[in-house]
């Protein structure tokens, strides 16, 4: 993931993790992989 990708990414996480729910970060990162995926895969 480029530098840009993490910075949307970053974006949508912490605009989500405002909602009741959260989505919170993680150390790892893996939640912005787990949103690309999530907003990236035609099948979802």
């Amino acid at each position: 993931m480029n530098a840009e990708e993490i910075k949307i990414y970053r974006k949508l996480q912490e605009h989500l993790d405002r909602l009741p729910i959260g989505f919170p970060s993680t150390k790892s990162g893996v939640e912005l992989k787990l949103l690309k995926y999530l907003f990236n895969n035609p099948d979802s």
